[in-house]
């Protein structure tokens, strides 16, 4: 296996073999790395903002042998609170996370969100010292099987209609 990631400077690089995928949130994904083994993860890095779980899932898409993602760090913009969210309650008919006012893409159709929420597990370890992250993390490694074929979704288009200040 190897890394199929668009961004690989993003993340640390961990095992191609592994199936563990951590996120760090708002902790810095270099420290937390090299606390870890090396070969018990995939890739590790952060989670800033709730936009950043679009990219996750696309990611684990990318990558269908990551069949876990650990959550851990400082969790300051509640980016892993709606992730875990996510996990928890799904998404309403619009892609948007129960419970909370984010929408996930239209890009990344339902049935492909069901498919991941069905097959990848979380881990929440915030608040958790390195000593039980180090051993959840490597708890967790296990041989990797494929959930789905490796798949990418458009890239979603942002622009704006108007400038604020053409309105007055």
């Amino acid at each position: 296996m190897e890394f199929n990631l668009p961004n690989k400077e993003a993340v640390v690089l961990g095992n191609p073999e592994s199936s563990v995928a951590v996120c760090t949130l708002w902790a810095q994904k270099e420290i937390i790395a090299s606390r870890l083994d090396k070969n018990s993860f995939f890739i590790c890095g952060n989670l800033y903002s709730m936009e950043g779980i679009n990219h996750l899932i696309r990611t684990v898409f990318m990558n269908p042998h990551v069949r876990t993602i650990v959550v851990c760090g400082e969790d300051m913009s509640k980016s892993g609170e709606t992730l875990l969210k996510l996990f928890e309650n799904g998404i309403d008919e619009n892609n948007g996370i129960k419970g909370t006012n984010f929408k996930i893409e239209k890009n990344i159709d339902a049935d492909s969100i069901n498919l991941f929420l069905k097959s990848v597990k979380i881990a929440d370890m915030r608040r958790k010292n390195t000593e039980e992250l180090k051993r959840v993390v490597q708890d967790l490694n296990k041989k990797p099987e494929l959930f789905s074929a490796v798949k990418e979704f458009p890239k979603t288009q942002y622009g704006v209609d108007y400038v604020p200040s053409e309105m007055t």
